[in-house]
């Protein structure tokens, strides 16, 4: 029998089966998942390709593209949403992950956005669904903005200053790790700086140096040295 049609029980005559469908000799068989026929078809139904879809489970009739923000594989039936921190234009077999500096809020996005949209000193990860990173020259603070960084602090680094350590440059002090002041300490060389915010500010001090500013000498264990201006040990003096 030609393309589309099966052998009738007589043998006599040939029988046309539908779109959807195949004939193999005898009988007409759906299409399986992922599969399609337009026409009747003989053997086997075409194969759908990635970035498409047959919307019918079996017997399908068409292969359509997959929508933005959604894809799937070879012979797939529906299309599957992107998830968050990716995004895809139609008719594709993957989802792309946005590169850092855009993100994706929600599943099924078209595209990524820029975080620029959202103001200055803003940025994010690669494969982000927020812009939860600042650039350099900013801290992202407790309330989840994006502030520029204060004299004394050392954002140098993208996306990697934060209110909670803060970074401060030497020779100066915060007195809690979430205080936007930064204080100059009047003794240079007792302030290391750092992001170390540690037991009410010591984690800036240089070694010997605690309390505020750091300029106080650590326990007995260290004197002041006026001629050098920082703590020194004990067992050190000449």
């Amino acid at each position: 029998c030609p393309t589309g049609l099966i052998t009738s029980d007589s043998r006599i005559t040939c029988d046309l089966c539908q779109a959807g469908q195949y004939a193999n000799v005898s009988v007409c068989i759906d299409c399986e998942v992922g599969r399609y026929a337009p026409v009747p078809l003989s053997g086997e139904c075409f194969s759908c390709g990635k970035g498409q879809k047959t919307i019918k489970v079996l017997a399908a009739t068409e292969c359509t593209r997959c929508d933005a923000g959604t894809w799937s594989g070879f012979e797939s039936w529906n299309c599957t949403a992107c998830t968050a921190g990716k995004s895809s234009a139609s008719g594709q077999g993957s989802c792309t992950v946005c590169l850092a500096g855009t993100y994706a809020s929600t599943e099924g996005l078209s595209t990524c956005a820029n975080c620029d949209i959202l103001g200055a000193g803003y940025t994010s990860a690669e494969g982000s669904s927020t812009c939860a990173q600042c650039r350099a020259g900013y801290y992202y603070s407790v309330d989840e903005t994006c502030e520029p960084c204060m004299s004394g602090s050392e954002c140098n680094t993208e996306g990697g200053a934060t209110q909670r350590a803060l970074p401060v440059g030497r020779g100066y002090w915060r007195i809690a790790e979430t205080s936007v002041d930064v204080l100059q300490c009047p003794i240079k060389a007792a302030c290391a700086g750092g992001s170390n915010f540690t037991d009410g500010g010591n984690g800036y001090c240089a070694k010997g140096h605690v309390g505020p500013l750091c300029q106080v000498c650590d326990s007995e264990n260290y004197y002041f040295n006026p001629d050098k201006e920082r703590c020194d040990e004990c067992d050190t003096v000449e």
